[in-house]
């Protein structure tokens, strides 16, 4: 049963952000738990500091004995204890799972909701009682490309303690982000947090499979070189005009400028030719700048899309 809201008039709550609603999770709650966020409407949550306090290890100390707030609870009185710039939403979704107040909407949270449930989570030792809920959200994530999103999900993950998913999302993050993915990530607040040590392996391992591209392509060279056979094709050359298909020749004869054809033949160079015009032409060759802006993905739709037909050449898959 979802937590209900109660509306609290207030006449300052557009200038100041005062709660305007409370938001009842237990009917005999003992604390009220004002969340404030210097640019959201903040709340008001009625709870049970004894559910809290055995969800929570920072619960258990802010109303132990050795803090205002729980001699107030002791004595009878309803404390209300402000939790200065947190998310009201994310606070909502993790009090209310705490309080066993379920609601559909908790089940599947977008990549910045959920970062900053985790953020939160981690922050008042809350990782511990939403366990089941955090390995529901880490194991529904897939199929995601976008850099920020990635981002937040890794932020998620991290302040979620999940190694595992930490793992997970940097293996699946790799197609999808180029080497300069942290300076993007740094500008915002919520990514900007993510240790170094992520981050670096994260870009260690996208390297790696850059340089296996850079190398295929490399080794294609030579393995077009090393054949050293030549035949004709069905194309014919033309002097004037160049290769020409076969619908252009006639008696042996181009038919735009009526000069004698020759066969057109396939050797070593010819091919070797080829395949660096088709890196060039789309984009792969000069190789040093393509391997910096460009993330693995694309790399590999351009060569598998324009490349892969080249005398039977493919180059498999990198990941």
């Amino acid at each position: 049963m979802d937590g209900q809201f109660v509306e609290i008039p207030s006449l300052h709550s557009k200038e100041t952000h005062e709660p305007t609603t409370m938001l009842q999770l237990y009917p005999n709650g003992d604390a009220i738990l004002v969340v404030h966020h210097r640019t959201k409407p903040s709340m008001k949550c009625l709870v049970s500091t004894t559910i809290l306090r055995v969800a929570s290890p920072y619960f258990e100390s802010l109303f132990g004995s050795n803090f205002k707030e729980g001699a107030a609870v002791r004595q009878g009185e309803c404390p209300e204890i402000t939790l200065q710039e947190d998310d009201p939403e994310a606070m909502e979704i993790i009090l209310s799972i705490i309080h066993f107040k379920y609601s559909e909407k908790f089940s599947s949270l977008k990549p910045a909701l959920l970062a900053a449930v985790a953020r939160q989570s981690d922050k008042y030792s809350c990782n511990v009682a939403l366990r089941p809920w955090i390995s529901t959200w880490l194991s529904g994530i897939e199929n995601v490309s976008d850099p920020k999103d990635i981002g937040l999900l890794l932020t998620a993950a991290y302040f979620f303690r999940s190694t595992e998913s930490i793992s997970s999302v940097s293996k699946g993050a790799v197609p999808h982000l180029n080497l300069d993915f942290d300076s993007e990530w740094s500008k915002h607040e919520m990514t900007a947090i993510l240790p170094f040590e992520i981050k670096d392996a994260l870009a260690g391992e996208i390297s790696r499979v850059l340089d296996q591209i850079h190398l295929a392509i490399q080794w294609n060279e030579r393995t077009l070189g090393s054949y050293e056979k030549s035949y004709t094709t069905e194309q014919k050359l033309c002097m004037k005009c160049g290769r020409l298909p076969s619908r252009d020749v006639r008696d042996d004869r181009c038919r735009r400028c009526s000069s004698d054809v020759l066969d057109s033949l396939c050797t070593t160079e010819t091919r070797i030719a080829a395949y660096f015009r088709c890196l060039e032409t789309h984009k792969l060759w000069p190789s040093v700048q393509p391997f910096k802006i460009h993330t693995v993905s694309t790399l590999e739709d351009r060569i598998k899309r324009d490349c892969i037909a080249l005398h039977g050449f493919g180059f498999g898959s990198w990941l």
